[in-house]
């Protein structure tokens, strides 16, 4: 079933097209991602330069929300927009992705608690993403700015460009023309060999942009140049969030030391690359990797997504699984399901707060309680083990609200004006 997603836009401070530095409208990225229920934009649309987007927005869908602000040059859109996502996660639950379009940084505290409730975060705005903001999301989108999106210009004019086939992630990929492809292996055949330990990506990307010879890849963001450089598997090595040179990525991969372990998981708990086959192996360190750049979990579906991206043969199937779910079930000293099997975290950094943990809780009472207990009782138990615990806080106007929205780990039964609960 397709998520339900919503767009929240803030033309104050954007004041940019509607696509993306890759020319796709961000309507059409986003709807890859679920249903979009949702569109509201923000600002001051008595002003020329935001009121010269109105054409543009309705054309999109988008519900124009006009927000004045009585001293002149103060933006009242970003806190409207904070107001309406609270809002909008309490009124209707079921949205599960929201879109936050906008060039402030304050908006850092609803990231995190959007991620607390159990929502997926993407972000977008017209900056290329930086490492603190790429811990907040799930994924973004870098936006094109005005300056740099005129108006289309004949087919004939556009500069020719070779995009990634169907099978690839479809990112535009710049001719020679535009990238010198030689000169660009000729930079990272300088950069790449004295890092021993690899160089990060995020790293990378700022070393090219500060290099005249690169221009063309200025608005590219982290995951541009992975893909790029996912087409040079004979120049550069990818793990996890770092590049290497091929022969000493091979030696890192190699090394165990270098392949990060939670130090609450004992290195003895791993199984032996000996005992594990090679390709099994492998996957098992990319899904390690992943899980610890996803501090706040990550679904099962985008765990896939992410392994692929980095092991582009995976398949659950080559290495004797039926079911990436059953890959990940063999695993228990690296990955942590969640009871409703809906998300993943690395052993060892479980969910301490939020929608996640109070499922973990009440599924924990319900076990001990086989014949079902009273939904009241239920709640004064959960508060006792999770004091934090607030169905409200949780997008939930009502308790029963709460437990009606994980039928896969609780049974619900009406007996009389009675609700009574048990596990599945």
């Amino acid at each position: 079933m397709m998520e339900k997603v919503a767009i929240f836009l803030d033309a104050e401070s954007l004041s940019g097209r509607l696509s993306s530095v890759e020319g796709e409208p961000i309507i059409d990225r986003i709807r890859k991602l679920g249903t979009v229920v949702v569109r509201r934009a923000y600002g001051n649309f008595s002003q020329g330069c935001v009121n010269a987007h109105q054409k543009e927005l309705n054309q999109q869908g988008f519900e124009l929300i006009h927000t004045f602000h009585p001293v002149s040059g103060k933006n009242s859109a970003d806190i409207q927009m904070v107001v309406d996502v609270m809002d909008y996660v309490s009124r209707i639950p079921e949205l599960q992705v929201f879109a936050i379009a906008t060039g402030d940084s304050d908006f850092l505290p609803l990231y995190r608690r959007l991620r607390e409730l159990g929502k997926s975060v993407i972000g977008m705005s017209t900056r290329s993403i930086t490492a603190t903001l790429s811990a907040h999301f799930d994924d973004y989108i870098q936006l094109c700015p005005l300056s740099s999106c005129p108006t289309p210009p004949s087919e004939s004019a556009l500069p020719k460009i070779i995009t990634a086939p169907a099978s690839e992630p479809t990112i535009a990929i710049a001719t020679a023309s535009n990238l010198n492809r030689d000169q660009l292996l000729l930079q990272l055949g300088q950069i790449l060999p004295s890092k021993k330990a690899g160089i990060k990506l995020a790293t990378l990307l700022k070393n090219l942009k500060q290099h005249s010879s690169f221009a063309m890849i200025q608005p590219w963001t982290v995951a541009d140049l992975r893909d790029y450089l996912e087409r040079l598997p004979n120049e550069v090595m990818l793990i996890g969030d770092k590049v290497f040179s091929p022969e000493q990525g091979h030696a890192f991969q190699a090394t165990p030391a270098n392949l990060a372990t939670p130090t609450s998981t004992p290195a003895s708990s791993t199984p032996a690359s000996s005992k594990v086959p090679q390709t099994q192996q492998q996957a098992i360190d990319h899904v390690r990797q992943i899980l610890q750049v996803m501090t706040n979990g990550i679904s099962l579906k985008k765990l896939e997504v992410h392994l692929k991206k980095q092991m582009a043969s995976f398949k659950p199937q080559a290495i004797g699984f039926k079911t990436f779910l059953e890959f990940l079930q063999s695993q228990p000293q690296v990955v942590y399901l969640t009871l409703d099997r809906k998300k993943a975290y690395l052993k060892g950094k479980e969910p301490s707060t939020g929608v996640d943990k109070a499922v973990v809780v009440t599924q924990q009472i319900l076990r001990q309680t086989p014949k079902g207990i009273q939904i009241n009782g239920l709640k004064t138990e959960i508060c006792k083990q999770y004091s934090q615990f607030d169905e409200r806080k949780l997008g939930h106007k009502r308790f029963l609200d709460f437990l009606k929205s994980h039928p896969n780990v609780i049974k619900l039964e009406q007996k009389g004006q009675i609700w009574w609960a048990k596990a599945v």
